[in-house]
Parts: structure tokens; C-alpha cells; sequence
């Protein structure tokens, strides 16, 4: 039969067969090692790939951080001149207010549609507008202008863009330059209308009280017979005003020279003149004598130099009196004094005016112990001591005090003989009836006595 195996070799087949088991498991651990390890190396290499890509995305987040950095910085930089700009703006909001409130004219900005958009305090002075009126029709208010309708005047504006200025008056009286203009903003774009209300009320109440003091002035000048000119160094009219008595009127005057209005040999005199003023830059009283369509007028001029706002001296204004009259009265008046000494001359007479301390203003014909010169203004007591001159002081102080012409005989020491004189003293009198001085007249009677 069959032979058995010993024991040994089953346990020598056992321990193959668990040997096999083991190779077998083992060859499967290590086909499944290999397969960890390619997975794992598959992992790896995900893991670096996903590590670059974080790597790739870590920089690009850091570069994303920058740029936010970057805007951060610039947004702080922008809402810095933002905020520095809206302080301007406030602080220009804030001028222009102060500046319209201190102008203290009324205004009114308008939009396009004539609604109100802003106005100055001033404004309710004319129509009772309040903060909650703007963006209202300016038409819904009634104001105090008279015949004015403000959205007329600003509809004319707008059309063709002419800034118009006009006169109204208010129902109480009061006048005003309402000035309306074109509101442009920053773009030069047309974006409504402003008004403005300047109150000209003591501006007009002065222009016409100068129009009156002017006319009352012409009406002066015209009656008095008084000229006003004004003349260039060139020696032509700039202005001219006077009577008409002397057949010259502005109109043929301004813009003539000297020389065509007052002939040759007056103008000549006249133009040195006016020369003379301008280059000492001094006032001077001239006295002119004028042969006037054959007839002679003479006129004190006073002339004063005219200067521009840079004090350059541009011309001479001349204010001319008529004195004609008083000079042929001074004229007459020599002419009779002429005589008057001429009749004089060989009588034993001394005639002589005094003031009011009793010194001599004028004599004629003194004792020839004095001379014209030597008695001019002095008093009798003066010019010598004695009995006489005391006397003559104290009858020339009555006269004086009581204002009565006295008469009187005095004897005076002079140097060849004792002259006794009969002396008359009367006062001397202003157009007011002011005592002034005195007159005197001395006879001398000695070879009478």
C-alpha cells in the first residue's frame, strides 16, 4: 500500500505551504505598497502643485495687497483734497455771504424760470421774501417798486444777454438802480438772472440839490455879470459860464482859444497869464482891461491852478468880475482928487483921514516941518509934543466916542513960527454905519489972527 510521510515532513509542508502564504502576502503588501506609494507620490505631487498654486495665489494676494495699499493711500490723498476743497468752497460760501450782507445792496439770483434761488437780507426791505420762498415764482410776491415786474426785466436778460440798468422809485418815495444781469456759472453757462436793488436815494436828493445850487449859482453869475472859465495850458476853453450881456454863450466859447474870443493883444496877456499860474503853481488876482466890440470893460480876475488825480497841473481856472463900473468911478474919482489938489495946492489947508487908533492913513499938504512919509502912521503925539498936539488927540478921541463932527482954533509950535489953525474933525463911517476913523481938515489962520 501507500507508504505514510513521516512528521517531519508535514511539518517541513506546513511551514512551505505557510511560507508560500506568507510570500503570497507579502507580494500583495508590497503591490499594494507600491500602489500607496504612487498614490502618494501622486498626492505629493498634487500637494506641490496646490502648494505652488497657493504659493502663486500668496503673491498675488500680496501684490493685491499692495494695490489696495496703493489705493488706500491715494483715496486718503483724494478725500484729502476733497476736504480741503470743501473747506474752500465753505469758506468762499461763507465770504460771499459776509460780502453781499456788508454791500448791504439788495439782490435776488434767479433761475431760469424766474424762480427765486437765493437772496440777500437786504432784499425783504422790497419784497417780504423769507428761507421758505426760495424755489417759488418771483411773480407770486408783491414788492414795493413802482410799475416794475421783475420777471419782464429778467425775461429781457435772458433773451439777448445784455446786462440792463435802470431807475425805479418805491411807493414811499425811495429810488433805486435796479441792475439785471446774466447768471453764469463757472462753465460760462446761462443758468438764471441776477438783480440788484443799490439805493440811490441820497445820491439823487444830492445831485439835485447840486443841479439847484448849479442853476441858483448860473442865475448869480448871470446877474452879477461874473464869468467862471476853465482854460488848458494850450490856452483853449475847457469850460465857460457868464452873463449873456457880453454875447457869449458855452456853446461858441469851449473848444476857441483864448486868442479867437478875446483878440490878439488880450488873449496874449490873458494866455501869459494863465502861463504864469501854471508854472509858480500859485493863485494871483490879474486885473484885465478888455476893448469889447469898442467899448472898454475891465474885470479882476482871480486864476488858481487845476490839477488831475496825479496833481499834474492840466489847466487854470479863471472867476472874472466886472469891475467896470468901480473903475471908471476910481477913474473919475482921480481925476477929481486931481483937481481937488490942484484947487488945493496954493490954500493954507492940510486935510487927512485917521483910524480908529488915530494914526494917520492919508494927508495932503502937511507943514513942511514933515513929509507925507514921516506922518503915515503915526499919531499927533508922535510926530511931536505940545500943547497943541495933546489937544488935537483928545478933540480927534471925542469925535471918535461920540461920533459928532467938532470944531476947534489950536495953536502949534512949529519950527519958524506959532501957527494957530482952524480945525474941523468928522467920523468916518463904513457901509454899516460903523465908525471907521476920522477926517480932518486944518485952516491955517494965522496971518488971520
Amino acid at each position: 500500500g501507500i507508504a505514510k510521510k513521516p512528521p517531519k515532513d508535514k511539518a517541513l509542508a506546513k511551514v512551505e505551504q505557510e511560507l508560500q502564504y506568507t510570500k503570497e502576502n507579502l507580494q500583495t503588501t508590497i503591490e499594494e505598497l507600491e500602489t500607496s506609494n504612487e498614490e502618494l507620490k501622486s498626492t505629493n505631487e498634487e500637494l506641490q502643485s496646490t502648494n505652488e498654486e497657493l504659493q502663486s495665489t500668496n503673491e498675488e494676494l500680496e501684490t493685491s495687497k499692495e494695490e489696495l495699499q496703493s489705493l488706500n493711500e491715494e483715496s486718503a490723498t483724494v478725500n484729502a483734497e476733497l476736504q480741503s476743497r470743501i473747506d474752500e468752497l465753505s469758506a468762499t460760501t461763507d465770504d460771499m455771504k459776509n460780502l453781499l450782507d456788508s454791500t448791504q445792496i439788495a439782490t435776488i439770483f434767479l433761475d431760469t424760470d424766474f424762480c427765486i434761488r437765493r437772496f440777500t437780507p437786504t432784499v425783504t426791505q422790497l419784497i417780504p421774501l423769507s428761507n421758505s420762498d426760495v424755489g417759488r415764482p418771483v411773480d407770486h410776491f408783491a414788492t414795493q417798486l413802482k410799475d416794475v415786474k421783475l420777471s419782464d426785466a429778467a425775461n429781457k436778460v435772458l433773451n439777448d444777454l445784455v446786462i440792463r440798468e435802470d431807475e425805479v422809485i418805491t411807493h414811499d418815495g425811495r429810488m433805486f438802480r435796479l441792475k439785471t444781469l446774466p447768471y453764469r456759472t463757472v462753465q460760462n453757462v446761462i443758468d438764471g438772472v441776477v438783480l440788484t436793488f443799490e439805493d440811490i436815494t441820497e445820491q439823487k436828493q444830492i445831485e439835485l440839490k447840486q443841479k439847484t445850487n448849479e442853476e441858483q449859482l448860473r442865475t448869480i453869475i448871470e446877474s452879477t455879470e461874473d464869468i467862471i472859465a476853465l482854460v488848458d495850458l494850450d490856452g483853449k476853453y475847457l469850460h465857460y459860464s457868464g452873463s449873456d450881456k457880453y454875447g457869449l454863450v458855452p456853446e461858441k466859447v469851449v473848444g476857441k482859444t483864448v486868442f479867437e474870443i478875446l483878440g490878439d493883444e488880450t488873449g496874449k496877456m490873458v494866455f501869459k497869464q494863465i502861463k504864469a499860474v501854471a508854472k509858480t503853481d500859485k493863485s494871483q488876482y490879474d486885473e484885465t482891461t478888455l476893448n469889447w466890440h469898442g467899448k472898454m470893460i475891465y474885470f479882476e480876475d482871480f486864476r488858481y491852478p487845476v490839477k488831475d488825480n496825479k496833481g499834474r497841473i492840466i489847466a487854470v481856472g479863471t472867476i472874472g468880475r466886472n469891475i467896470t463900473k468901480r473903475k471908471v468911478a476910481e477913474l473919475m474919482l482921480e481925476k477929481t482928487e486931481s483937481r481937488y489938489k490942484l484947487a488945493l495946492k496954493n490954500l493954507p489947508i492940510i486935510v487927512a483921514e485917521f483910524d480908529l487908533d488915530l494914526r494917520y492913513t492919508w494927508i495932503y499938504n502937511p507943514h513942511p516941518d514933515f513929509d507925507v512919509d514921516s506922518v503915515l502912521g503915526k499919531r499927533d503925539d508922535d510926530l511931536d509934543q505940545n500943547e497943541g498936539t495933546t489937544a488935537l488927540v483928545k478933540m480927534k478921541k471925542e469925535v471918535i466916542k461920540t461920533g459928532k463932527t467938532k470944531r476947534n482954533k489950536m495953536t502949534f509950535s512949529l519950527s519958524n513960527q506959532d501957527h494957530e489953525y482952524d480945525i474941523v474933525i468928522q467920523p468916518t463911517f463904513d457901509i454899516d454905519g460903523k465908525i471907521i476913523g476920522g477926517t480932518s481938515a486944518a485952516f491955517d489962520i494965522t496971518n488971520e489972527s
